[in-house]
């Protein structure tokens, strides 16, 4: 009577009719989601009450109509925030890659809880450096501030001798730059920054400096520590007048007098009988001495030629 035709003909009806309620569902949830979108964009332009909570086709019309008579007056400074954007966003690209360059990161996806941790533990580093540069830069002041008056006395000694009675007076501002006082200056004279002068005048006043802080820091009672001092081509810049009045000071004058030992390292010719023992040095090694053996070795001034 027909009923196997019949029986095919409900099949494809039902698979047709579930193929429809699939594709029903289907646009049921991208219309959802796409009302959800609308609303969030409605929201940020501040017009979140324009689309009901059910809107119909009436509703949508309105609202694509009002969307296509919204004015553009903004599309300009969009379009620019977009491309300062994307321009930030590439330099953003290749800071990351230099960064990921210098560290040797490159390749490498960091764990955020464990690099959160590495940063803390290095401020905290900084932090204590930081604490500890003030404490150095404080305890420096202080030292300044105790030794400076008795290295400026010592100065004030040494500097007529080192310049053959040319200065006699001098200090330090507050910069820590030396001044001297120059007697020919106008009528009356006046202070002179130390960077005025010529190289082995300047030479002369930053030696002046070093040893009268040298003198300045001797301990009170002799003995108390070593006796000695190191002098690392002192000559090098100086012409003989200068040469002659630094020897001086080493040999006969207050430098001699306040240390046991003097050790002068120098390129320049120094007239060996200034000396007790000397010693000839090419390419790091030794190539004359006349010091005694070990235990007979007098204490006075030493002189290494290199």
């Amino acid at each position: 009577a027909g009923g196997e035709a019949l029986r095919k003909q409900l099949q494809q009806v039902q698979a047709t009719l579930g193929r429809k309620q699939g594709e029903r569902t289907t646009r049921q949830e991208q219309v959802v989601s796409l009302l959800q979108q609308v609303r969030a964009d409605l929201e940020a332009l501040g017009l979140p009450e324009a689309l009901p909570e059910a809107p119909d086709e009436e509703d949508l019309a309105r609202l694509l109509q009002a969307v296509a008579d919204a004015p553009l007056e903004e599309e300009e400074t969009l379009r620019r925030q977009r491309d300062e954007l994307h321009g930030r966003i590439g330099y953003l690209r290749q800071q990351r890659q230099a960064l990921e360059a210098t560290l040797g990161l490159e390749g490498h996806v960091l764990d955020v809880e464990e690099t959160q941790r590495e940063l803390e533990e290095k401020q905290r580093e900084l932090r204590v450096r930081e604490k500890a540069r003030q404490i150095v830069e404080l305890a420096q002041r202080r030292v300044v501030e105790k030794v400076l008056p008795t290295t400026m006395e010592r100065m004030r000694q040494l500097l007529p001798v080192l310049t053959m009675e040319r200065y006699f007076d001098a200090e330090l501002t507050e910069e820590y730059r030396i001044r001297v006082w120059d007697e020919r200056a106008g009528e009356r004279g006046d202070w002179k920054e130390k960077n005025i002068f010529s190289g082995g005048t300047r030479d002369q006043f930053s030696l002046a400096l070093r040893l009268a802080f040298a003198l300045a820091t001797l301990p009170e009672e002799r003995g108390a520590a070593p006796s000695f001092i190191f002098l690392d081509e002192p000559l090098s810049s100086f012409d003989d007048e200068r040469a002659r009045a630094l020897l001086y000071l080493l040999t006969e004058g207050e430098i001699a007098r306040s240390f046991d030992q003097i050790f002068l390292i120098s390129h320049v010719r120094v007239d060996p009988a200034l000396f007790n023992y000397h010693i000839l040095i090419d390419q790091g090694r030794i190539v004359e001495s006349d010091l005694p053996e070990p235990g007979e070795l007098d204490l006075g001034p030493l002189f290494t030629a290199q």
